[in-house]
């Protein structure tokens, strides 16, 4: 639920003289931000509802998300509310178990851990904008061919690198539309950027984030930071649909970010380090996170902390 929305509680049954509801009252209307109502006929397409004098008894109960693990081999230790059908070659906190063999140690009734917020703040990716428009404006959509060295800069539309060319991030790069890494493209840090800094390109359309700030990297696209290590280039998209950013066929080696979307990663392809509110992995798909992320910086701001917390994502196949 989300606070200063209004919901509908909803008990339903058809009329009947010995088999219905009874719903406790409150005649005093102590809950002051809601209306008890009813219908003789809640099933019209424009039903009536009439007011009830006083508020109906109801309590809340907020819980987390029901994860799970199904169909699956683990490597390593496994975390979720439910597993059933897999395999665990670590150890294995969860609920309940159902099918699933442990080579560690089995933790059952564990309880969920506390979410804690994503690692970038919209502040800093609102001063990471900040810095990529004071370095100048692109009309777009924009498609360089060769090698071109790009940040900080803004791109006022869609930014495209395909066929073989070549890009180098020296800053950030905000994309106010979408973004397409295709056909045997490159992506690197510039060596300008300093031993161990990163760089980042933001795919933010403010304004209509439900249609634009995608991302796509496909089709045997090759990443790289500055041959430094801790060196990393990050890709961020504001995009709050189901396919904020696609990662298929060999693309590898970059850290995604999608904190309002969902982020899915197939057919081969290896990602550093992935943060989403939805992640959808299959097909030979592999996410290593490497050591360093948490001391990562960039030459136009700090990094984040980051790494998996349990109890806070679910696998499903």
């Amino acid at each position: 639920v989300t606070s200063g929305t209004s919901y509908w509680i909803i008990a339903m049954n058809t009329v009947s003289s010995t088999n219905y509801f009874t719903w406790g009252l409150d005649t005093n209307s102590g809950y002051g931000n809601g209306a008890a109502k009813y219908s003789s006929n809640w099933n019209l397409s424009n039903p009536t509802w009439t007011s009830i004098s006083g508020d109906l008894d109801f309590m809340m109960y907020l819980t987390g998300i029901p994860t799970s693990l199904s169909g699956v081999t683990a490597g390593g230790n496994v975390w979720a509310s439910a597993l059933f059908n897999c395999s665990i070659g670590g150890n294995a906190s969860y609920q309940t178990i159902s099918n699933c063999s442990v080579t560690g140690t089995r933790s059952p009734g564990v309880t969920p851990a506390t979410p804690v917020p994503f690692p970038i703040s919209d502040a800093q990716i609102a001063d990471w904008e900040t810095t990529a428009a004071a370095g100048g404006v692109i009309q777009g959509p924009y498609t360089p061919s060769g090698t071109v060295t790009l940040g900080p800069k803004e791109i006022n539309g869609d930014l495209s690198i395909t066929n073989g060319a070549t890009l180098y991030l020296s800053g950030p790069v905000w994309v106010k539309g979408n973004v397409d890494f295709s056909n045997n493209a490159f992506l690197y840090v510039a060596a300008s950027t300093g031993p161990g800094q990163s760089a980042m390109i933001i795919a933010d359309a403010i304004g209509n984030t439900a249609i634009k700030g995608t991302v796509n990297l496909s089709n045997n696209v090759t990443i790289n930071g500055n041959g430094t290590s801790n060196s990393f280039p990050m890709i961020i998209s504001t995009n709050t649909g189901t396919n904020a950013i696609n990662m298929s066929n060999n693309a590898s080696s970059i850290i995604l970010y999608a904190p309002y979307g969902t982020i899915d990663v197939n057919n081969n392809a290896n990602a550093n380090q992935i943060t989403a509110n939805l992640l959808h992995m299959e097909e030979n798909s592999t996410i290593s996170y490497v050591s360093g992320l948490q001391s990562m910086s960039f030459s136009n701001g700090p990094g984040g902390s980051w790494g998996v917390v349990p109890g806070t994502y679910a696998i499903t196949r």
